[in-house]
Parts: structure tokens; C-alpha cells; sequence
């Protein structure tokens, strides 16, 4: 068993291999230029449909700080719509626009599809050996938090 620097260590950098080897490049070659993380704000909104800053902060586990910037960025885009709640002006909302549901749709078309491809380059077994790793380390993550 290693220590929890060295897991530390190594789950850091498994996060920025992914990120240099998978999903940026995925992400410039469907042209899409959304973040992992506008990515699953907008995923949570379509299933919820609209969420309170604080709720939808406390869904994808960042500070409420940091979703307001990336809330701006979204609203800017048109992606997002910020509106008060009705009942108490204090709590913000935020809800997924049409031209955001499409982006998402688009995204799921182009972009799962474009990393599917970069995935064949595997060998079966390691697919397997992959899958079984990537839940593994999923449900793990889970259970802690």
C-alpha cells in the first residue's frame, strides 16, 4: 500500500494526463470549446432543469465563487440564464437556455463520439482493464464524499 502523498501524488497527475491527453485534444477536434466543468453544470441543469447557485455549487462540488465565474461565462455565452428567485430575492437561479440544451446535445453527438475514436486505439483488454479501473475509482470517490 503506498502512502498518501504518493496517491495524492499520483491521482493529480492522472487527472492532468487526462486532461492533456483526452480531453483537450477531444475538445479541439469537435471544435468545442466548453470546459469539463461547463460541461457538467450543464448536464446537471438539464436534469434538473434549474437549481439555486448554492445547490447546483454544492452538485458539482466547487465553491460558490467559482461557479459564479463560470455561471458569468456561461451567461455571457447564452448558455445560461441567472434569474432571482420569486420568493426570496437573495437566492440566484440558474437555468440551461435553449441554445445551451442544443450545445449539450451537440456536444454529447460530437465530442463522446470523437473520444470513442481515441479510445479504439486500446486493445480490448485494456478497454476492460480501463472501465473496470475508471468505476472503481469512481464509486470510491463516491463512498468518501
Amino acid at each position: 500500500m503506498g502512502n498518501g502523498i504518493e496517491i495524492a501524488w499520483n491521482i493529480y497527475h492522472l487527472a492532468f494526463i487526462l486532461q492533456q491527453n483526452l480531453l483537450r485534444p477531444v475538445n479541439l477536434m469537435s471544435g468545442f470549446r466548453l470546459s469539463p466543468l461547463q460541461v457538467q453544470v450543464l448536464n446537471v441543469l438539464k436534469d434538473k432543469k434549474q437549481a439555486s447557485m448554492k445547490n447546483l455549487a454544492n452538485e458539482i462540488r466547487v465553491s460558490q465563487q467559482q461557479l459564479t465565474i463560470i455561471a458569468k461565462k456561461l451567461v455571457k455565452q447564452g448558455i445560461v440564464k441567472r434569474e432571482y428567485d420569486l420568493n426570496d430575492r437573495r437566492v440566484i437561479r440558474i437555468r440551461p437556455t435553449g441554445k445551451g440544451l442544443a450545445l449539450l446535445d451537440n456536444w454529447s453527438r460530437e465530442v463522446l463520439p470523437t473520444l470513442t475514436v481515441k479510445l479504439e486505439s486500446f486493445r480490448e483488454d485494456d478497454l476492460i482493464y480501463l472501465n473496470a479501473a475508471v468505476e472503481r475509482l469512481t464509486n470510491l470517490i463516491n463512498e468518501e464524499n
